[in-house]
């Protein structure tokens, strides 16, 4: 997302400078919306130079709808990054019967989880971060280590609904962190899944000449780190499809992202989303800019015959 750190090593060739400026301006701006400075953070953000970004305006427009969404009322504590580290499933806030969001990514930016927070606050719906524990699961020396990790996450998210007893609850997720989204979805029987940009399968060389490097190094990762029950949406969400409502959200500028969630769309009750205007990866901002968020996350879908 654009709120992680990014650090570059070197001499900077202009248009990544200009996008790692860029990715600045909305690291600083959004720590003004978070903490009550949201009409400043409106007022930094539109007056920008717009041909100091020329091609990235969009990316641009798109933070600047995600910011104006913000209640000016909101003040969120910010916390350091050691103490983000050591949560586990965290609730910003919990309405006992709401609509209950459930986060599944790996957010390396506290700010990025708290401008989440602060877009979905007084929306009328509860919302939960699984996005430290699904960061972690990465970090699992094997993949037996990995799959128990999984199971704990989800067992947590479990107690959060027991204890909170929701109307509905909707999964979160996107990029790679996708996979792991729609296999809690499965596990939990949710009622929506919403995935922005998903890597939905591992086992398939089709799509690797869109990677970059570091992509296709991932996945060679991923596919030897995770359990081959979770390495293929398709398969993984078959069964729930037919009972529960997915929705996949994409830019139709980005093939890999395509090729990925097009994938999806035989499944039953699936709804696409395909976006003209939004030409990054970027996951988060693509469904708050588009208010896709709390609009699938207050949907009521209909009882399923059984």
């Amino acid at each position: 997302m654009y709120l992680r750190d990014c650090s570059t090593s070197g001499t900077v060739m202009a248009p990544q400078g200009k996008k790692e400026t860029l990715k600045q301006e909305m690291r600083d701006a959004s720590m003004m919306a978070i903490t009550g400075r949201r009409d400043l953070a409106l007022k930094y953000l539109k007056e920008l130079e717009v041909d100091k970004y020329d091609q990235m305006r969009p990316t641009l427009d798109a933070f600047i709808a995600i910011v104006e969404q913000i209640n000016p009322d909101v003040n969120l504590p910010v916390r350091g990054k050691r103490e983000q580290e050591e949560d586990g499933i965290s609730m910003a806030y919990m309405e006992k019967g709401a609509p209950l969001c459930v986060y599944v990514s790996g957010t390396g930016s506290m700010a990025s989880e708290k401008l989440v927070e602060a877009y979905s606050y007084g929306r009328g719906y509860s919302i939960a971060f699984a996005s430290n524990e699904s960061r972690k699961l990465y970090r699992q020396p094997n993949l037996t280590a990995l799959e128990a990790a999984g199971e704990r996450m989800i067992d947590s998210i479990r107690t959060v609904i027991k204890e909170n007893e929701p109307s509905d609850v909707t999964v979160v997720g996107g990029s790679r962190y996708g996979l792991f989204a729609g296999a809690v979805a499965a596990e939990l029987n949710a009622d929506k899944l919403l995935l922005a940009s998903p890597m939905t399968y591992l086992a398939s060389d089709d799509l690797i000449p869109a990677y970059s490097t570091l992509g296709r190094e991932l996945v060679g990762r991923m596919r030897k780190m995770l359990p081959e029950r979770w390495q293929d949406l398709k398969v993984v969400l078959k069964d729930w499809a037919t009972t529960s409502h997915l929705h996949v959200l994409y830019s139709v500028h980005k093939a890999i992202d395509v090729g990925h969630s097009t994938r999806l769309e035989s499944l039953p009750n699936t709804t696409m989303h395909p976006n003209d205007t939004w030409r990054e990866h970027d996951t988060m901002p693509l469904l708050m800019s588009t208010g896709l968020l709390p609009q699938v996350v207050l949907e009521k879908v209909p009882a399923q015959a059984s």
